[in-house]
């Protein structure tokens, strides 16, 4: 995926059909058209605290435009005239310490020795190789696999996408950022990179100030690819599955969920697709929510009991964070389907065995970020009580 030219976008009409499809408003046609009304007035809005920043607005406007940009700024208004909301800073990569450097020094030793060689320079003579985002850093076991064999992990906490920053309305920070992880991967003598990450692929292709001078490409691609190649061989794993489809990979079109899709039947995987589009976590993006858990804790539930009525042996996410988030969740809800990353289900049915850590990673996040998440002081704005 590369950065493409798109034609300026034609004015907006205010027809509401951005916010009366969008999967999480539940708006009728009446009530979006007046929400885009107050949006343009800077009147107050439900929207403003609703919504998740998935961005599935920007895939309906008739006129071309980007609709979630008009909520996010709003956002951006809010915290420059209120401040950032201190619970929230604890999701900021940009804000130290934040809940990622407070996890990665609890992390198991093997995996915090993986996550130290991924912050040294890719070997000389690397042409290819993997991006792992923050998501991947604080769930480093994931990578623990002779599938990326030849395929050196080059990244650390300070080279996040940024994507976080971004959808929650920090585009200081968020520009900054892309400065930042611009300047370093480009200095990087290499001829592609890949991510397992769709919100990774979709900030680097589409929010640094200047193209990267190779291209950018999805994990699943080059898997895809490999058992095309018979570099792979995987078994028929015959299990039915629930797919979760995170924000992010909607943004990357239908041609990146066509490979998905591709990939899950080369694994002998019968998929029933749910709708909910967020794993939890951009139920905190508005600073009206600021991270509050009891809002990113009620999206997730619901994605989970989704997943439960589809009666499929198992719920598949495509992001690391996403597994992160719905794992959290699962502790308070016993009879959520068992979680799986896609990286995952191509080692079972490349005859590994991963190492499927999940529930001890979320238990460790319980004890490591909620007495930080919910002590009194993280409800007020940065400089209140």
């Amino acid at each position: 995926m590369q950065r493409s030219k798109t034609p300026e976008p034609a004015a907006c009409l205010g027809c509401g059909v951005c916010l009366q499809r969008c999967p999480v408003l539940d708006l009728d046609a009446l009530a979006a058209r007046q929400a885009v009304r107050d949006l343009d007035a800077g009147l107050a809005s439900p929207v403003l605290h609703d919504c998740i920043a998935c961005r599935a607005c920007s895939l309906v406007c008739p006129q071309g435009r980007d609709p979630s940009e008009r909520i996010i700024g709003r956002w951006q208004q809010l915290i420059l005239e209120r401040g950032l909301p201190a619970r929230a800073g604890l999701f900021m990569v940009s804000r130290f310490p934040n809940f990622r450097s407070r996890l990665l020094p609890a992390l198991p030793a093997d995996e915090r020795r993986l996550v130290a060689t991924w912050s040294r320079p890719p070997s000389e003579g690397a042409r290819e190789i993997l991006y792992p985002g923050c998501n991947w850093l604080t769930s480093p076991y994931l990578a623990a696999s002779s599938l990326l064999d030849g395929l050196p992990i080059h990244g650390a906490l300070e080279l996040c996408c940024g994507a976080t920053l971004s959808r929650s309305g920090l585009k200081g920070d968020a520009s900054r950022q892309a400065r930042r992880v611009h300047m370093h991967l480009a200095s990087l003598e290499i001829t592609r990179l890949w991510v397992p990450c769709a919100a990774c692929l979709h900030a680097l292709c589409t929010e640094l100030p200047d193209k990267l001078p190779f291209p950018v490409e999805h994990l699943s691609t080059r898997l895809l690819d490999q058992i095309d190649a018979g570099r792979i061989r995987t078994r028929n794993l015959g299990m039915e599955v629930a797919l979760q489809i995170s924000c992010n990979d909607h943004l990357l079109g239908p041609a990146h969920m066509e490979r998905v899709r591709e990939l899950l039947a080369r694994l002998g995987l019968r998929v029933r697709e749910i709708q909910e589009p967020c794993c939890g976590i951009g139920a905190g993006f508005s600073p009206l929510s600021g991270y509050h858990p009891i809002d990113i804790l009620r999206t997730s539930l619901r994605t989970l009991r989704q997943a439960r009525q589809t009666g499929a042996d198992a719920l598949v996410v495509l992001c690391a964070g996403c597994l992160q988030t719905l794992s959290v969740a699962s502790l308070l809800m016993p009879s959520s389907p068992e979680l799986y990353h896609l990286f995952e289900l191509v080692q079972l049915a490349a005859g590994e065995r991963p190492l499927r850590r999940h529930i001890g990673r979320a238990r460790l996040w319980w004890c490591c970020i909620a007495p930080h998440l919910l002590r009194p002081g993280r409800i007020f704005p940065e400089g209140g009580p």
